[in-house]
């Protein structure tokens, strides 16, 4: 982002923030449906440095330009809470319920490891806290220990389970 906004200037980011154990437990289930182990601590410790260094770039834009950024949970989006400040920020009135106009999955997209159910369908909770299923309580812990520094600088303190 910070390359990014050199080259455009004037340009406005919005940032998707989420919480750093959901993000991780996304990682190692891609992992798993490359056929990779997502089950190693390395494979945690390695989602955990690149959610720390996605997220700290962000952090360096919004130090240098904070009128020119907004962080928006993603938790918040999902929910339906973010829709009042999006619009705010983008001087428009942003409709949740045309997110995925003019966008189908092919077969190519259906089957990349990367695919999620959820594209093309509209917003929905439902995928809030599903760490708590997919990691272990010592990922969760790894977790927490590692990015819990970058996610609360982001406005999102891990709270215990």
């Amino acid at each position: 982002l910070p390359l990014l906004a050199a080259l455009v200037p004037e340009a406005r980011f919005i940032v998707s923030v989420r919480d750093p154990r959901e993000v991780v437990a996304s990682r190692l289930a891609v992992a798993a449906r490359k056929g990779l182990d997502g089950s190693t601590t390395e494979a945690a410790l390695q989602a955990c440095d690149e959610y720390n260094r996605h997220y700290r770039s962000t952090l360096q834009l919004v130090q240098q330009r904070p009128k020119s950024v907004m962080l928006v949970s993603y938790r918040q989006v999902t929910l339906g809470q973010a829709t009042e400040a999006l619009g705010e920020f983008l001087s428009i009135r942003p409709d949740p319920t045309r997110l995925w106009d003019g966008w189908s999955a092919t077969d190519a997209t259906r089957n990349d490891p990367t695919f999620s159910e959820g594209y093309g369908r509209p917003l929905s909770s439902n995928s809030k806290d599903k760490w708590q299923d997919q990691l272990t309580p010592a990922q969760a812990s790894l977790v927490a220990e590692r990015c819990g520094p970058t996610a609360a600088a982001l406005g999102i303190p891990l709270q215990a389970t």
